[in-house]
């Protein structure tokens, strides 16, 4: 199982967008945030920064450089 999968299966994301330097992961809402951050493996994007941020504050925030969407 990738890790896109992997993030899926936690998150029940909108849209997963990764770039340089993040894996961002679009999500509807923050109930049971904590839970699923407990669930997702460590270590798993050594090379990245797990960014998540509601559909919300996706439209409230200028977040210009979200990478190629990939969900």
């Amino acid at each position: 199982m990738n890790y896109i999968e992997i993030l899926s299966n936690i998150f029940s994301p909108i849209n997963i967008y990764e770039s340089d330097d993040f894996v961002t992961i679009v999500i509807e809402n923050d109930e049971n945030l904590e839970e699923k951050i407990k669930k997702t493996p460590k270590n798993m994007l050594p090379e990245k920064t797990l960014r998540i941020i509601t559909k919300e504050e996706l439209e409230n925030n200028a977040i210009k450089d979200l990478g190629v969407k990939l969900i």
